[in-house]
């Protein structure tokens, strides 16, 4: 009877002691988010530009539009090196290369 009790106090522990362990990696993620925003030369907000964000090792495209305020969000997005590329009506399309997105920035 006594060995019963001690091994499920033991298999509780054992479990108690892998749940507390694995919450931290329940934390982690593998998504990022690329923020912006649009500016003219002298420094004003650019509403309504277009912008995508491209992949470099997938080749996979995702779009948005800059607000009012010029800003842009690409939320949700696999960690990986992306181009972002941005037309606007009346201005020259723009392209930054090698921007990351890195978990938890």
């Amino acid at each position: 009877m006594f060995t019963n009790a001690l091994r499920r106090r033991t298999f509780f522990m054992l479990l108690s002691l892998f749940t507390i362990l694995s919450l931290p990696s329940l934390s982690q993620t593998f998504r990022g988010t690329i923020n912006g925003t649009i500016t003219d030369p002298s420094g004003a907000a650019v509403p309504g530009a277009k912008v995508r964000a491209t992949d470099v090792n997938t080749r996979a495209v995702r779009g948005t539009v800059s607000s009012g305020a010029g800003e842009f969000s690409f939320s949700d997005l696999p960690l990986s090196t992306y181009t972002i590329h941005v037309d606007a009506a009346g201005f020259q399309s723009t392209e930054v290369t090698g921007v990351q997105a890195l978990a938890g920035k």
